[in-house]
């Protein structure tokens, strides 16, 4: 064999060895199991996808905001129900931080999209969602990753996937794992003033705002304020909801004799009610206050 055969033999051996090792650590197409590796620092910008309704995403899904929560979700899954609701709970509040939530249904042969179009009006959820068929780059990205249903990956305003959390997840577990996020940020937890139980927490931007939740309603009390605004947060914050107890008139914190000795008093003219106190006063329900209610509340005091 000549020199020239010889160079020209060994130029081809190194291009096929060259050959196989790109292939060999390629990305699979669509249609095989990706391997399991951490997505955290790829990047998705150009991310396209189709959503529930089956359109096609034309806009770009990061730029607006400054994080971007992309849950997966499924309809067998009570963990991932879970999640949902979570962020649900938190999205308007989140909005208010530039963090946006877009859910990503997988669809599978024995649950196709219709299946997750409707269940997700069943559930009431409001996040725009996309879903994982027609969308190669979400198939290659966020199936590479071996973590339980559900995936939170968080993505940044350039679409870089800053992290992820999987499996069952609680409030707690999730503003924590915001707040990693946003070291700028402060916690406000909502507690019930009733039992003392946390309706729920989320995290504000330093100086930032957030909403009120909605008001828990419990037999035999009635809301009477947060005890502290929700604009300009600049630390960790506990807000109660404050209840009065009914047939407490005179708002020492229990029903006793002395509460029905005022609604004697209002049923004979002698004292006004504000409309609030009004509505406290009428301890049986009925709508009107009088000495049915005195009567009731020392029925309650003897133990009748």
């Amino acid at each position: 064999m000549g020199r020239l055969s010889i160079k020209i033999f060994a130029l081809i051996t190194a291009v096929l060895i060259l050959t196989m090792s790109v292939h060999a650590h390629a990305l699979p197409d669509v249609g095989e199991d990706p391997p399991h590796v951490s997505p955290v620092g790829m990047n998705i910008y150009d991310l396209v996808a189709e959503d529930l309704s089956g359109r096609m995403t034309t806009e770009n899904l990061f730029n607006k905001y400054e994080l971007t929560l992309m849950p997966t979700w499924v309809i067998w899954s009570g963990a991932s129900d879970t999640c949902m609701k979570l962020l649900e709970k938190q999205r308007q509040s989140l909005l208010a931080q530039r963090i946006n939530c877009i859910g990503i249904y997988c669809e599978d042969e024995q649950h196709p999209v219709s299946y997750g179009r409707r269940y997700y009006t069943e559930q009431g959820y409001t996040m725009y969602s996309i879903t994982n068929r027609k969308a190669p780059l979400l198939y290659k990205v966020f199936g590479r990753t071996e973590a339980s249903i559900p995936i939170i990956y968080v993505i940044d305003s350039l679409g870089y996937v800053r992290g992820l959390i999987s499996g069952y997840l609680s409030n707690a577990e999730l503003t924590r794992f915001l707040l990693h996020f946003m070291p700028d940020s402060n916690i406000v937890r909502f507690i019930d003033g009733t039992d003392e139980s946390i309706i729920y927490e989320t995290i504000v931007k330093d100086g930032g705002y957030t909403y009120y939740p909605n008001i828990p309603l419990h037999e035999g009390f009635k809301f009477k304020y947060w005890d502290k605004p929700v604009n300009n947060i600049t630390q960790h914050t506990i807000i109660t909801a404050v209840y009065d107890k009914i047939g407490d008139v005179n708002f020492d914190g229990r029903v006793s004799t002395g509460d029905a000795a005022l609604i004697l008093k209002y049923s004979s003219g002698i004292i006004h009610f504000t409309d609030y106190t009004f509505d406290i006063a009428d301890y049986n329900r009925s709508g009107e206050v009088n000495t049915g209610d005195a009567v009731a509340i020392l029925k309650y005091c003897v133990g009748l």
